[in-house]
């Protein structure tokens, strides 16, 4: 991430913690058939980056991009799991902090200033790795999954749910849109879920699986499009300093925060836009792929 996305966070700060609710989810819900609520979506993504993994207190999980603590805080509170969030917002790790010691988990959580493509961490230090729609904002993707392999324990374990795009060239107009959703989201580049792939096995991880979950993800698009139009209106009308700020920066960011969510879940909704899950392990030495 560039400072320029550490400013925008700290502007969009309280947008998101709007959007999270009572979950702190800063990012698109998962739905599965049995969720029937927009903050159970968000708490599906929490269950999803860690289903299927035996997860104890002696757990170490490094979560990058930590936002205000919500998943570290989740992880910590409902699977005793201990957390390191990491994030770019100084102001993120105090509410980060406020938010573990709201649910008696200060003692489990620990949350640091610093850049994901620099993880200051010993090797083989973490158990599981997870990136909640955060891998996307690596500028150099394959060394920032090289990094993920180095602090990985052998046999530990990489999740991410990341935006992504389609493979191959885009379709006429498109990339406008491409660059709107970059801009306003402050994102160096969208990779497809193949690239991905490619990128974490060329980094020495062992791919487990990957998915499209673009399907999954189109009843939090739509009530994010649905979000959007007001905002959208005023823009357009010139009015939209009376909602942002009269701040010329925060104006910006938010302006570019409101079109980027808006193009990106129209994206995902005319399939150009992906919405991916990867899960890949560190090898273990002389340990085959099950």
């Amino acid at each position: 991430m560039t400072m320029d996305a550490a400013g925008y966070y700290a502007h969009l700060t309280p947008q998101y913690r709007h959007y999270g609710g009572r979950t702190h989810g800063w990012h698109y819900g998962i739905w599965e058939p049995d969720v029937e609520t927009h903050h159970d979506a968000l708490r599906r993504s929490n269950e999803l980056l860690l289903r299927g993994l035996n997860i104890t207190p002696a757990t170490r999980i490094l979560d990058v991009g930590c936002g205000e603590g919500g998943f570290a805080v989740w992880a910590a509170s409902r699977l005793g799991a201990s957390v390191t969030g990491i994030t770019i917002c100084r102001d993120h790790v105090a509410l980060a902090e406020r938010l573990a010691a709201k649910h008696a988990v200060a003692s489990k959580c620990r949350f640091l200033v610093m850049h994901m493509e620099q993880l200051a961490f010993r090797a083989d230090h973490f158990d599981v790795v997870v990136n909640q729609e955060t891998a996307c904002y690596a500028k150099d993707k394959g060394r920032y999954l090289a990094g993920i392999r180095r602090v990985l324990a052998p046999g530990g374990v990489w999740r991410s749910l990341d935006f992504s795009i389609q493979s191959g060239e885009l379709p006429a107009g498109v990339d406008r849109h491409y660059r709107d959703v970059c801009d306003g989201f402050h994102i160096p580049s969208l990779a497809p879920l193949q690239t991905v792939v490619e990128l974490a096995a060329g980094a020495g991880l062992d791919v487990l699986e990957a998915s499209d979950l673009t399907p999954a993800v189109l009843p939090t698009a739509a009530t994010i499009r649905r979000q959007c139009y007001l905002p959208l209106v005023a823009r357009t009308l010139r009015l939209d300093w009376t909602v942002y700020s009269r701040d010329p920066l925060r104006r910006r960011h938010r302006r570019g925060h409101i079109l980027a969510a808006h193009r990106y879940s129209r994206g995902l909704e005319r399939g150009v836009f992906r919405y991916t899950y990867v899960s890949a392990r560190k090898p273990v030495r002389g340990q085959a792929v099950p």
